[in-house]
């Protein structure tokens, strides 16, 4: 009972639901929040983060890339590690711009966990490294933790 009436007390200080005719001033499109959009676009640029993590890994352990092209250091400068870089480090760029500029970031800031979650799965999937249970399990669970508390 006392669960219900604060439920009903929550509900009447709510606002009332927008009227279909009016359009959303902070959405793009009219439709979808600036936020949502955001953090959309923060996800994606971390996608393109590890994605190119993954192409430069690929490239540095393909051993025909380590005798055909040059190298300074450990990076060998194949066509593979070089969109690697891009898809790594140029393309995300403007994501998180755009992610910045459409949402507090206070918000945005706190998906960079997410950057940790996707290298968390795809890394095991694309190149076939072990995860180790103890350190990387529970590490990753108080980055979740940490990135849905926030």
């Amino acid at each position: 009972a006392i669960l219900a009436q604060a439920l009903n007390d929550i509900f009447a200080r709510m606002p009332p639901p927008l009227e279909v005719s009016e359009a959303c001033t902070r959405c793009l499109w009219g439709v979808v929040p600036y936020w949502v959009v955001a953090m959309t676009a923060s996800c994606f640029s971390s996608l393109l983060t590890v994605g190119g993590f993954i192409i430069q890994k690929k490239a540095v352990q393909s051993m025909s890339a380590k005798l055909r092209w040059p190298r300074i250091g450990d990076i060998i400068l194949s066509p593979q590690w070089i969109l690697g870089f891009l898809v790594a480090i140029l393309l995300p760029f403007p994501c998180t711009m755009a992610a910045y500029a459409l949402a507090p970031m206070s918000l945005i800031s706190p998906l960079i966990g997410f950057t940790i979650l996707v290298n968390y799965v795809m890394a095991p999937r694309f190149l076939g490294e072990r995860l180790q249970p103890i350190p990387d399990t529970i590490a990753g669970s108080f980055i979740i933790a940490g990135t849905v508390l926030t």
